[in-house]
């Protein structure tokens, strides 16, 4: 049997920047993925998988050599963040008042995991591709994965980066507290008329926000945020029809547009009770899924990558046994609640705009009046948002 000092189970995004960052670090490392990301192809039309990076997830992509694998053409800067639900008072977050060149970018998530791909040979990352884990067993000296089809590998750590139904953390009996939110998402593919400013923004509804991400070039992405029974109506819609129903939902600020591709999920909340077993330490969606109505839920992926390697690597370079509990529960304990409090925070803010009760309504427009003239403190929040 091959052996490893990690295994990386899931090539995603967050499993694939884990792989990166240990490997580079001298540890010998294998991912195992259904996928083989060198095999994506782009359209001239983005992805309809996107996500809002912020400053420290694009500086941990340059750290890697990754950010200079995604095309240039297709990064989405933005500069400004706004959001409302009364529009004649919006909270408004700019670049400029942090001192920064951007907030950070929107991405095509295929662009970003294929691009720390091509960093596996640098760094000499293994990958067995396609295959999955079908059984865990942890033993004093190692853990043996076995992987579907009946071939065994064996590593000193197993890290789960498989997913919100992540098999890894069924096979080690991790439990996870969750739900399923009221609200349903839909992401729309439009390319627009005209260019817009590198501005993101969200309107608040009682059945949920409305949001615009610009994108590369004309393109942008709109989500929509309701019930599950309107975005399953909204699924059957032609495009054209779709998009008649866009521009009644939607600000006016939207402008002309052509609809070019949608898809819809629910939205869900997990959390894993905790972030390691024996030998085994779970990253990303696999220890937590929060809802998207920040986009922050790659950037506190990229965040445990980050904590896991530092705990990790020091006592792989002291020596040390890195897989214990004593090195794992470091890590759970830097990020769990640093997750949950984050998880916690878009909760609150989920509860309190899908409503239409007055008395709360009015609070809630004078807390983001306040907020926008809150000076330091406001930069101060766009600068935690921002992961710096």
């Amino acid at each position: 049997m091959a052996h490893y000092d990690v295994i990386v189970a899931g090539g995603g995004m967050v499993g694939a920047a884990c792989a990166n960052l240990l490997a580079k670090n001298a540890m010998k490392v294998l991912v195992i993925e259904r996928f083989d990301a060198f095999e994506l192809s782009f359209n001239e039309h983005p992805s309809l998988r996107t996500s809002a990076l912020n400053r420290f997830s694009i500086g941990l992509l340059e750290s890697l050599g990754a950010w200079r694998h995604i095309d240039e053409a297709r990064k989405a800067p933005y500069v400004g963040l706004q959001t409302w639900e009364d529009p004649n008072h919006p909270l408004v977050f700019d670049a400029a008042d942090g001192e920064v060149e951007y907030l950070g970018h929107i991405l095509e998530n295929d662009q970003v995991q294929q691009a720390l791909w091509q960093c596996f040979e640098v760094h000499g990352v293994s990958v067995c591709c396609p295959d999955s884990v079908k059984a865990v067993e942890a033993h004093s000296d190692k853990i043996e994965v076995t992987l579907n089809a009946d071939e065994k590998v064996t590593a000193n750590l197993l890290v789960g980066a498989d997913g919100g139904q992540s098999r890894v953390r069924q096979l080690v009996g991790i439990g996870v507290e969750g739900w399923q939110y009221q609200q349903h998402c839909m992401a729309i593919t439009v390319k627009m008329q005209h260019s817009l400013p590198a501005v993101t923004w969200q309107q608040f509804h009682p059945s949920g926000p409305r949001a615009y991400l610009p994108l590369y070039g004309q393109y942008a992405s709109l989500i929509w945020y309701d019930s599950a029974d309107t975005i399953a109506q909204l699924k059957k819609l032609s495009l054209e029809k779709l998009k008649l129903q866009i521009v009644q939902a939607f600000p006016d600020k939207l402008g002309d547009f052509e609809v070019i591709e949608q898809g819809s999920f629910a939205l869900t909340r997990g959390h894993a009770k905790r972030y390691f077993a024996d030998r085994v330490v779970l990253i990303g969606d696999a220890a937590h899924t929060i809802n998207p109505l920040a986009g922050q839920g790659v950037n506190l992926g990229f965040k445990d990558v980050e904590k896991l390697a530092q705990c990790v690597v020091e006592r792989f370079n002291q020596g040390q046994p890195y897989w214990d509990g004593k090195t794992l529960n470091q890590y759970h304990q830097a990020r769990y609640k640093h997750n949950l409090l984050m998880m916690s925070a878009m909760d609150a803010c989920y509860l309190a705009f899908s409503n239409d009760i007055k008395p709360l309504k009015l609070l809630r427009n004078t807390g983001l009046r306040l907020a926008n003239s809150a000076g330091a403190i406001k930069n101060q929040v766009m600068r935690y948002a921002m992961g710096l």
